[in-house]
């Protein structure tokens, strides 16, 4: 099995970073139907992020117990995702009740260029941005050669989580 694969099969796991009545929370790997996620939920309360960007993928085993998670977040005030990746956008796009009451604050797009065959993830800083400000922040320019790269995604689909209030 290569790296990439290994990192993609990764169990779940998490660190919480506290800072006087804030926690940051980092996950890294898959979310499935071996992730137990009720000791975190006991754990978290006042203003809470979780960063998303170590997320590989999500079963709909693990969107069960993630919807879940978020049911019983009774103790946090304040709740926001940041550096989301795109398997956590994916379920933001397909579950409605994946994020609860987060604010959704960051994502990672996929990206393609068309000139040098080159694939990259940005991060986008979508807080407090309507659906056609987050589209027009889209374009940017590939790393290897220059040109104009494409969205990996259809952007509207993409972020159509944004139109869900």
């Amino acid at each position: 099995m290569d790296d990439e694969a290994d990192i993609q099969l990764a169990p779940l796991s998490w660190h919480i970073d506290r800072d006087e009545g804030s926690m940051t929370v980092s996950f890294h790997g898959g979310v499935d139907e071996n992730v137990n996620l009720d000791d975190l939920a006991e754990e978290l309360a006042g203003e809470v992020t979780f960063d998303l960007r170590g997320v590989t993928f999500i079963n709909s085993c693990g969107v069960r117990e993630w919807v879940n998670l978020m049911r019983s977040l009774t103790r946090v005030r304040t709740l926001a995702f940041t550096h989301c990746s795109t398997a956590v956008v994916a379920q933001l796009n397909l579950v409605f009740n994946f994020r609860g009451n987060a604010e959704v604050r960051s994502v990672y797009v996929p990206y393609y260029c068309h000139a040098c065959d080159s694939e990259c993830s940005c991060l986008h800083e979508i807080e407090g941005k309507s659906l056609d400000q987050v589209l027009q922040s889209l374009p940017r320019l590939c790393d290897s050669c220059g040109a104009e790269m494409e969205c990996d995604e259809l952007p509207e689909r993409y972020f159509a989580f944004l139109m869900v209030s």
